[in-house]
């Protein structure tokens, strides 16, 4: 699996429509019952005029759309009232342009006959899109989960100002969902869920990103699905997370979850791309913050217990600061021949990393996995670290870091914990647990070495600049390994 980070901008409405057109086409057509809301009339209609009140005008009552319907309101403040809604009939879709959009009341598609393809809604916004606390606030493109029914919903938003969803309904798009959102900063205070072949695609292009309900990428409907895709980026801002994020699979392995900050990002609840029914590993989580990192919940990304090589994930994290984590992450295997997973971690250049919980790769069955801290890769976070401590190019090492809990790789063979520090690495009560040391396993420490004389990429002296402190008898099993290394920050 490969995960990647962009998330290209829609300038227009061609880009828009054709990033819809590229996702869809990777997908498998199915599709999920829709209840349409009461009081829509059989009689499709596509008028501006259903808006009132001039400059600042109110939608009231339902509207069915005709397909393809385009409700271009310029630079009016749109305000869709409590009780209102539209509804997409069958295919085509609808899309709303305005200034500023109030959604009190449900935009919604309806679910397809057999043999067509549900429609998906567009917002296109010069200014803000909010749904006020306590609205309903629906946005939802459903389609049926029966086999040959057709593509299902998707849901796109773009606003040049502030997104900020408070409502008590949620936004929903399912099957083949796609929901993607850009705003110059957004708040998401409710829930939103993409069902079967799942992504969820939310950005920021100027500030923060808030996240305080869960978020859900479900590939369980109809007994299909492989792992679905999430990617957060914050562009300008912080990224907080306090609400879970979550991916769930069946048939052929767990998806990726990614996050992006320029700023810090902050994890407050649970991130879970683990392999929960018959996939094949799971899941990749990549963490990059352009400043600090906090890891306050777990971050999960473990094998399932109940499937034959199933595989723990990659959970990878990079900040251009210091890296805190005091909760556990974990990318373990329970299954025969399964092996563990990986996790990798890295601080900015002469930052601190300091771990207070458990990091966790093991194998019940199954070779060891890889710990990586200080040395992980920072631009490609696609891959699992390099565990030779040897590797081809510059090595880069933290400029302290501190442990306390387990850091355990290990397996039936086979596991590595590589610990990479230039001035300072502390310990108190930590327990570094691998299988054999070798060159390439085991638990290795490297410390940084002088390089001044001349500056030759070799150690002036096999010995550390600073001797690591804590690692007392039966802290290390194996016995850890100290290799005076020539690092980077």
């Amino acid at each position: 699996m490969h995960l990647g980070f962009s998330l290209a901008p829609a300038s227009d409405d061609t880009a828009l429509w054709g990033r819809q057109l590229c996702r869809r086409l990777a997908l498998v057509a199915c599709s999920l019952v829709m209840l349409v809301g009461p009081g829509a009339s059989s009689a499709e209609e596509c008028n501006t005029d259903i808006c009132t009140g001039g400059a600042a005008c109110t939608i009231s009552g339902a509207h069915v759309l005709s397909p393809g319907c385009e409700l271009d309101f310029g630079d009016k403040d749109v305000t869709i009232a409590k009780t209102a809604l539209l509804r997409e009939e069958e295919g085509g879709g609808f899309t709303i342009k305005a200034h500023h959009l109030t959604l009190l009341g449900s935009l919604a598609t309806k679910s397809p006959t057999k043999g067509t393809d549900a429609g998906g809604i567009t917002v296109i916004l010069s200014g803000d899109l909010t749904v006020p606390p306590q609205a309903k606030g629906s946005i939802s493109s459903e389609g049926s989960v029966d086999e040959g029914v057709g593509y299902g919903g998707t849901v796109f938003v773009t606003a040049a100002g502030a997104i900020s969803l408070q409502g008590n309904v949620g936004i929903v798009s399912r099957p083949s969902g796609i929901i993607d959102m850009t705003g110059a900063s957004l708040l998401l205070g409710e829930r939103i869920s993409a069902l079967v072949y799942a992504s969820i695609f939310l950005k920021t292009t100027a500030g923060s990103m808030t996240i305080n309900k869960p978020i859900l990428a479900d590939n369980v409907s109809g007994n299909v699905g492989c792992g679905g895709e999430v990617e957060l980026e914050a562009q300008g801002g912080d990224l907080i997370i306090n609400g879970q994020v979550t991916q769930k699979n069946v048939a052929c392995g767990s998806g990726s979850l990614s996050f992006i900050a320029s700023g810090d990002i902050k994890v407050k609840k649970l991130i879970d791309a683990s392999d929960k029914y018959h996939g094949d590993s799971g899941g990749d989580i990549a963490i990059a913050a352009g400043n600090d990192l906090f890891v306050y919940a777990p971050i999960v990304a473990d094998g399932s217990p109940s499937i034959e090589e199933s595989l723990g994930g990659r959970i990878l994290m990079s900040a251009g600061g210091n890296v805190v984590i005091t909760a556990k992450v974990s990318a373990r295997a329970f299954y025969e021949d399964a092996s563990g997973g990986c996790i990798g971690i890295a601080a900015g250049p002469n930052k601190s990393i300091t771990i207070d919980s458990d990091l966790l790769t093991t194998s019940a069955k199954g070779p060891g996995g890889i710990i990586v801290i200080g040395d992980s890769p920072r631009d490609d976070l696609s891959e699992c670290p390099n565990p030779d401590p040897a590797h081809a190019g510059p090595i880069v090492g933290a400029e302290s870091i501190s442990l306390t809990g387990v850091v355990d790789s290990t397996g039936t063979t086979g596991g590595v914990n590589r610990l990479s520090y230039r001035n300072a690495f502390t310990s108190s009560g930590v327990r570094l647990r691998s299988n054999d040391n070798s060159s390439t396993t085991g638990n290795i420490i490297q410390c940084g070495c002088l390089d001044d004389s001349p500056t030759d990429g070799t150690c002036d002296a096999n010995a550390c600049i600073r001797n690591p402190l804590g690692l007392i008898p039966g802290t290390a099993t194996p016995v850890a390994q100290v290799l005076p290394t020539v690092l980077v920050p």
